[in-house]
């Protein structure tokens, strides 16, 4: 998905791995366990806070 919206494959890495630190830190405030499931479900409310 992140690599459709950018040009520059670095940058979607960078952006992918920004946002999955971004999600399981703010999940691991709550829980011990983040399971992949729950990230991935996260990641369209993760991009619309951290869309500038």
């Amino acid at each position: 998905s992140f690599v459709g919206q950018f040009d520059n494959l670095k940058e979607a890495v960078m952006s992918a791995t920004y946002t999955h630190s971004f999600i399981g830190e703010n999940l691991a405030k709550d829980m011990y366990v983040v399971p992949p499931s729950r990230l991935i479900n996260e990641i369209p409310y993760a991009m619309k806070q951290l869309e500038s």
